[in-house]
């Protein structure tokens, strides 16, 4: 066994070797550091614009929210609730009679999936004076139920189409039905005429006789 034995008073120590090691681990602790607080900073900052934008926010939705609460008290007062009545009355007449069972069955006809029908149909305003279909379909399977959900999803005029119930119909088949919103296309308006000469009416075409006659006497000498 061997054993190392320093008899110098002063024995020899690396001091370089420890001095550049520390150094290399101060300033790795000094970069890491740094780097936090420029995210902290950055969280801080970034958390401050939001909490701005959040109490704007809050404080719009408030003032709406007192808008709000004072348009219903001036509806609810006995002078005005009959005229509030009429007026949801009248919304309902103007939404129901723009409803249009053809457009509506003729866009269902173009995609609603084989062995698969409508049972009924039931259009109404939800409270936000939206025009909901209320509609139960049946068929021999639920597969068809799905793909008519899915080709609605993809047609502009049925909005939202929620499945809400499934139950057994009349001969085997199966009764569904839905709920979705119905917003109708409107029609394109005809292209305007912007030449004068569309708006002019047509001459009348003269026969080739009547046309040699009249050029003969326009001749000179009167021929």
């Amino acid at each position: 066994m061997r054993i190392t034995i320093n008899l110098a008073t002063r024995p020899y120590q690396d001091v370089r070797a420890f001095a550049l090691r520390w150094g290399l681990g101060l300033l790795l602790l000094a970069l890491v550091t740094g780097v936090l607080v420029y995210r902290a900073i950055e969280g801080w900052r970034s958390t401050r614009d939001i909490a701005a934008v959040i109490s704007a926010d809050e404080a719009q939705a408030s003032k709406l929210r007192q808008d709000i609460a004072q348009g219903n008290t001036e509806l609810n007062r006995p002078a005005n609730r009959e005229i509030r009545m009429q007026s949801a009355f009248l919304n309902t007449l103007i939404a129901r009679k723009a409803f249009s069972w053809t457009e509506a069955f003729s866009t269902l006809e173009k995609i609603m999936p084989p062995r698969l029908h409508v049972v009924s149909m039931q259009p109404e305003l939800d409270p936000e004076n939206r025009l909901t279909l209320k509609m139960r379909v049946a068929g021999d399977s639920r597969d068809s139920f799905l793909t008519l959900l899915r080709r609605m999803e993809n047609t502009p005029e049925f909005l939202d189409p929620q499945p809400e119930s499934e139950a057994p119909g009349k001969n085997g088949q199966e009764e569904f039905q839905l709920s979705t919103f119905y917003a109708p296309q409107l029609p394109s308006a005809p292209p305007a005429n912007t030449s004068g000469a569309e708006n002019q009416p047509p001459q009348p075409s003269l026969p080739a006789s009547s046309t040699a006659s009249a050029a003969r006497g326009r001749r000179p000498g009167g021929e």
